[in-house]
């Protein structure tokens, strides 16, 4: 949990510099950086926090245009692949159409 709220910083550091930068790798790499975390944090305490700190840095970057829902769609159909149990592509689409 500590760690976690050691990073949530760094990755919202990160989605600003994303939506600044020209091309695809910063999104790419935002959403690396995500994967990685939730991947390790998932099966912990961590993991709810992670969760809404994922959907909110999501829902935020939806507004940005084509390039980022995209990467978001690639990014939930590789969390959907690599954890068939988790509910974080629910959970992100879910609070996404209720803004």
């Amino acid at each position: 949990e500590r760690m976690l709220g050691t990073m949530v910083p760094y990755m919202r550091c990160l989605k600003r510099h994303v939506r600044l930068a020209p091309g695809n790798f910063g999104i790419h790499l935002l959403f690396h950086v995500l994967y990685l975390l939730y991947a390790g944090l998932r099966n912990t305490s961590a993991a709810a926090s992670l969760t809404i700190e994922i959907t909110r840095l999501v829902i935020n970057m939806t507004m940005l245009g084509p390039l980022y829902c995209r990467s978001l769609l690639n990014f939930l159909k590789c969390v959907e692949d690599g954890f068939p149990q988790s509910a974080l592509s629910q959970v992100v689409l879910t609070e996404a159409v209720k803004r």
